[in-house]
């Protein structure tokens, strides 16, 4: 589901995601004018449901059951590409009913109004979620709740060992190692990173005197940059050897298949939490409400741990899972994954904004 970039794999211990907020509860927010009876997935729905979501959402293991359980319903389906494009596209007025997001980007969207509070209550497994994951900032806001979070992961440094005499051990790596680098285009991953190559925790509040140390370490890194790019595009660049070093998650390492390809877990990991939310602008509440049932079921999330080695939010779900994929996904040390740094928003995030527009136009 998340492609932070096919964001969101998990990696053993070093999972982790700060807590910082409340635990959530349920509003009194729902209702619906599609076609139904139902919004918990129990009945029939009817109608169109929209859903913007990045590229593995759409996976025909992870998506296609759901097509098949409500053959009445139309779904329209419209790709992210990346979280930046996102919460502009929702922001200048994109509409859907279902938003696949993620901690950090969900900020953005919650404060620019493109959001609506979900009705914890029409959600079937809602107790059985890990109760750290509801704790996740952007999950809860104000004791309403406005992300179901549905998977998480880590990243560290994804590396080509061709390329490297001894394997990367620090995010300095990242910036010192004589390789080439891709990195997402986006100033979270970048600034966050850059923050905790030098030492900065939570680089979310990093002062002004940091940040200029981050601007020039990013622009230093400019020269081993092969790409900043965006969606799925890092696959398309390590199958063709494009590149050799990448901060991502171990999910990488299975999307291309490849042989010369290597995950090494930071001391610091930077975790990621990603599941759905209800657009502002949505109509068909009782297919959406079916839609997040479905996401957050054993059905959904066995596949996405099995197939993604990402982690489940779904302790149901987790209890499915063979001994095998709790140890490659994380599963196992669950508990690991509140302790790291993760994508949350800083306070400034338009400052932010500018110092990546400034980096890539130095």
């Amino acid at each position: 589901m998340h492609t932070r970039v096919s964001r969101w794999a998990a990696v053993g211990t070093a999972l982790a995601v700060v807590l910082t907020l409340a635990s959530c509860g349920g509003d009194d927010s729902g209702g619906g004018d599609g076609g139904g009876d139902a919004g918990d997935g129990s009945g029939e729905v009817s109608g169109t449901l929209r859903i913007f979501a990045y590229v593995d959402a759409f996976d025909p293991d992870v998506f296609d059951p759901f097509l098949n359980q409500y053959p009445d319903l139309d779904v329209q389906k419209a790709e992210i590409a990346g979280d930046t494009e996102a919460v502009a596209k929702l922001k200048g007025g994109f509409e859907t009913d279902i938003v696949n997001t993620c901690a950090g980007p969900v900020d953005q969207e919650i404060e620019d109004g493109s959001l609506q509070p979900i009705d914890t209550s029409r959600i079937d497994d809602w107790d059985e979620i890990y109760p750290f994951f509801k704790q996740v900032k952007g999950v809860d806001v104000d004791g309403e709740t406005f992300m179901l979070p549905l998977v998480g992961g880590a990243y560290g440094l994804i590396y080509r060992p061709s390329a490297f005499d001894t394997p990367p051990t620090s995010w300095m790596d990242l910036y010192t190692a004589d390789v080439r680098v891709a990195t997402p285009d986006d100033p979270l991953t970048n600034i966050i990173a850059a923050g905790l190559a030098l030492g900065y925790l939570p680089p979310q509040d990093m002062t002004p005197e940091q940040l200029a140390e981050v601007k020039d370490l990013l622009v230093e890194q400019k020269s081993r940059v092969a790409s900043y790019y965006t969606g799925a595009a890092v696959s398309t660049l390590w199958k063709n050897g494009e590149v050799d070093l990448v901060p991502q998650d171990v999910t990488l390492i299975g999307e291309v298949d490849g042989e010369d390809i290597a995950f090494a877990p930071m001391e610091t990991p930077l975790a990621w939490t990603c599941g759905y939310a209800l657009a502002s602008s949505a109509e068909n509440l009782d297919a959406a409400y079916a839609f997040l049932n479905y996401a957050l079921s054993p059905t959904v999330q066995t596949v996405q741990a099995e197939k993604f080695s990402y982690l489940v939010s779904n302790q149901a779900s987790a209890a499915e899972l063979s001994p095998e994929v709790r140890e490659v996904s994380g599963q196992d040390n669950v508990e690991g994954y509140r302790d790291s740094a993760t994508f949350d928003s800083p306070a400034d995030i338009d400052a932010w904004t500018s110092l990546w527009q400034e980096v890539k136009a130095s």
